[in-house]
């Protein structure tokens, strides 16, 4: 059985002041750092050693994914199929100029920043799914856990496309900075087995 983890970046001060980060890169920052240790940890006690930890390029990752695998006692690995989803028009935008433009444009959406189907100029769910997922050997003679460290349009288009979530759902899942969810491959079947959010302390 495999073990797949995905791990959303730790805290940006962007993040903060609700800046859509796409290709900038800024560095997480102490609440970042903090929520990498609390996510380490729950990775440690949920998952088997040992870890092969894969990240995104960008830097608010790295710095993530350096302090999980210090923690797990392993090294990183950068792989820039991990990077976010190409947003187009719409990076670095702050949610309130996001909400302004989706609405020109007359989009339909339940979660703002990461519902973008048929919206031109942005990488779709599918696309961005399937290349962060080659970064994982999910072949199932292994036997092992992969962390992939990457950021929350990764995380959202991998859950989306391995379980069919519709665009016009009810309900998000919410995968906060620093948070990380777990899933289980065996055979030809998936298993989502749990949601890591950590709570910093303001």
């Amino acid at each position: 059985m495999n073990t797949l983890f995905i791990v959303r970046h730790g805290e940006t001060d962007e993040n903060r002041r609700q800046v859509l980060l796409g290709d900038h890169d800024p560095p997480i920052n102490s609440r970042g750092e903090q929520e990498a240790r609390l996510t380490a940890d729950w990775l440690r006690k949920f998952g088997a050693a040992p870890m092969k930890v894969v990240s995104s390029p960008k830097l608010r990752a790295l710095q993530t994914a350096q302090i999980i695998a210090e923690r797990l006692g392993t090294t990183v690995n950068s792989d820039s199929r991990l990077r976010e989803r190409n947003l187009g028009p719409f990076d670095n935008l702050t949610r309130q100029r996001l909400a302004a433009l989706r609405a020109e444009g007359g989009h339909e959406f339940v979660d703002i920043t990461q519902d973008w189907e048929r919206v031109s100029g942005v990488e779709q769910d599918r696309v961005v799914a399937e290349r962060a997922l080659r970064c994982a050997d999910l072949r199932p003679s292994l036997d092992h856990c992969t962390v992939l460290v990457t950021h929350a349009g990764v995380a959202k288009s991998i859950f989306h496309n391995l379980f069919s979530i519709s665009p016009d759902r009810q309900a998000v899942l919410k995968i906060r900075n620093g948070g990380a969810i777990a899933l289980t491959f065996r055979d030809d079947c998936v298993a989502f087995e749990g949601l890591f959010n950590p709570r910093v302390q303001a």
